[in-house]
């Protein structure tokens, strides 16, 4: 983005098709998480509008774009592997802001935007994220950084649907839970955090260069193992899904305490069986389990007698 001789408020209007983070000079501003709200493109095209501050001087925006609904790999059980919409993930961005002048101008992504691979891997909305920490790019979204060797971005074709604002309620993190126990297995350290809840962990740890770890997370218990058969029902792709689904993978950079949160995918878990560690690793610290769901108002109560009826509610 062009220099700036002072701070100056500009609005932003970003839609994608799949999942994006946006960040401005180097801060994370998206609302909420798996952001925009899910949509058919062929019908509705969801788009999200921000206020922001420009610093004067050189300002950046960059956003990391992730699969959603548009190329969803685990989606042949709803058939949008066959989706006429299906694509790799698309973006769409306008800054408007007005300098000292009065006059207004207008940034536009369009071809002359750079593009890099990012560390994620794979991403699906349920299955999981397979991450690599070897392969970050530090400072790629911050002032200065040098992105001469980036290849340009590439025009995509228009979404055939309806543009429309999003006001959707963002999902975010509404709550931390450490584990209640962890248990070592033959095949990891189990963690049990009480309930059965939806969102992601966040893993924490001290790893070694190259070192994977992988999360499996799970409703249930199988002979003292997480167990997704009750949730998955198409038979023809059993064996391969049972590989991906629920599972989030990092593999270390080795240089200090690293922080991984999924970003792009949610699971519905109580149990995380996590191998590639460590016994000395394997403390209640590696993870946290973070609960997510739509920030919704609460507009009225109810409780009755049925403590079971009381927790539902």
């Amino acid at each position: 983005m062009s220099s700036r001789s002072r701070e100056a408020k500009a609005n932003v209007i970003i839609t994608v098709l799949g999942f994006y983070e946006l960040y401005l000079n180097g801060e994370r501003i998206t609302k909420g998480r798996l952001a925009p709200y899910i949509s058919n493109p062929d019908d509705l095209v969801y788009y999200d509008t921000y206020e922001v501050t420009l610093r004067a001087g050189e300002n950046v925006l960059g956003v990391w774009l992730g699969n959603g609904f548009t190329n969803n790999p685990g989606g042949h059980i709803w058939d949008f592997d066959i989706a006429a919409f299906r694509a790799a993930p698309q973006m769409a961005l306008c800054l408007t802001y007005t300098d000292k002048s009065g006059e207004a101008h207008c940034i536009e992504s369009d071809e002359t935007w750079r593009t890099e691979s990012s560390p994620l891997l794979f991403d699906d909305y349920r299955f999981g994220e397979i991450y690599d920490g070897r392969l970050e790019i530090p400072g790629w979204n911050t002032i200065g950084f040098d992105d001469s060797a980036w290849k340009f971005a590439e025009r995509a074709p228009q979404p055939r649907g309806e543009k429309r604002l999003c006001t959707a309620e963002p999902i975010d993190i509404v709550n931390e839970l450490k584990p209640i126990s962890v248990t070592k297995t033959e095949k990891g350290y189990l963690y049990d955090f009480g309930i059965n809840t939806a969102g992601v962990c966040r893993l924490c740890v001290r790893g070694e260069l190259d070192q994977r770890i992988e999360l499996r997370h799970g409703e249930h218990l199988k002979d003292g193992l997480p167990d997704v058969e009750n949730i998955w029902f198409k038979r023809e792709h059993w064996a391969r899904d049972l590989e991906y689904v629920h599972k989030d993978v990092y593999t270390c950079r080795g240089d200090g305490e690293e922080v991984y949160t999924p970003a792009f995918t949610y699971h519905g878990f109580r149990y995380v069986l996590v191998s590639g560690i460590t016994e000395a690793q394997a403390t209640e610290d590696l993870l946290t389990a973070l609960e997510m769901h739509s920030l919704l108002e609460e507009r009225g109560g109810f409780s009755c007698s049925d403590e079971t009826a009381n927790k539902l509610q």
